[in-house]
């Protein structure tokens, strides 16, 4: 077992303290299908070392993102590599008939051998992909031993005003645009991560949360006509609907002013190929909004908001893809 704290290599016979340093082990590898050392990658993984506040749905997505990494793709990588090798000796070298009657064959049978092994090293996969009631399971165990988990968000926190309330304009820091949000929690990952700020915008749940904020977005509402409205959901039949539901509630004045649904359908979710460790396809690709990277969110929705658009007007505009931290790619 791989120590977190001093990345020695601890024999599980030795009992679960650390020999080195100490370290109290919560997990048996064997028992729990999990060692102490890629709980703390995924966690890693999931606050981008401790840059960013990350919710539970985060925290899952990076779960299976790690449980997707199959060792028999590095396995066949390894054989593919060492298959290179000679492959570059018969080549460059000048070979003789004898060379060739037995270079030949190996390179025949060993470059599809390898191969094969790197195919199925991808399509080797879990099934079904973790679920949440594991996480919440490992998640407990941890806070048991180890305590709070730095930067999770586990519920919605933003309840009351902060002390400087109610500070004339405290909260219009050139606001430009309103975003709702379908889940309250949503509030709590985009505000702890400043998304509120870069954006210009002022975040709320459809619910009213926090409560706090409704008055200060409807007086907006009221006072700029043509201040741009934005919705964010999750893929599902019932986050489709969340314009319609805000409207028949009526807790927000949306009158007549421009209303844009960023997104996220079950159709995009499709064409995200790199969510492909998800296995959304196993829930009809329905998928909570904020499984998806925040890097790679907040950039689409950045450059949504700027050209008022949709998230699918982007992902049709871009086929190119890119990575987490790149342009508004999403293969």
């Amino acid at each position: 077992m791989k120590c977190p704290t001093c990345s020695h290599k601890h024999p599980k016979s030795a009992g679960f303290q650390c020999s080195k340093c100490g370290y109290q082990f919560v997990f048996d590898p064997a028992r729990d299908k999990i060692a102490d050392n890629k709980f703390v990658v995924i966690m890693n993984k999931a606050s981008a070392n401790g840059t960013y506040h990350f919710t539970k749905g985060q925290f899952l997505s990076a779960l299976c993102q790690k449980e997707y990494e199959s060792p028999l793709f590095s396995f066949g990588c390894a054989i593919f590599t060492l298959c290179l090798i000679p492959l570059s000796f018969f080549i460059s070298a000048i070979m003789t008939k004898d060379m060739w009657e037995l270079g030949t064959p190996a390179l025949v049978i060993g470059i599809p051998l390898s191969l094969f092994f790197v195919w199925l090293g991808r399509k080797h996969k879990y099934d079904p992909p973790p679920n949440m009631d594991r996480l919440n399971e490992l998640i407990r165990r941890w806070k048991e031993e180890k305590g709070p988990i730095v930067g999770l968000i586990e519920e919605p926190n933003l309840h009351d005003p902060p002390p400087e309330w109610p500070e004339p304009d405290m909260y219009d820091y050139g606001v430009e645009r309103i975003l709702i949000v379908e889940r309250d929690i949503l509030v709590d990952w985009l505000v702890l991560n400043q998304m509120h700020a870069e954006w210009k915008t002022l975040i709320v749940a459809a619910s009213g949360y926090p409560t706090y904020m409704v008055e200060h977005a409807n007086r907006l509402l009221a006072e700029r006509p043509d201040l741009p409205v934005f919705l964010l959901h999750d893929a599902t039949e019932e986050g489709l609907l969340l314009e319609s539901r805000i409207r028949e509630e009526g807790l927000f004045h949306l009158a007549e002013h421009p209303v844009i649904d960023l997104g996220i359908t079950p159709g995009e979710v499709e064409k995200m190929d790199r969510l492909k460790a998800l296995k959304p396809e196993q829930s009809d690709y329905h998928l909570p909004v904020d499984m998806l990277p925040l890097l790679m969110l907040s950039t689409g929705i950045t450059a949504a908001m700027l050209q008022q658009t949709t998230l699918e007007n982007l992902l049709m505009q871009s086929q190119s893809g890119a990575d987490d931290a790149g342009t508004v790619g999403y293969g």
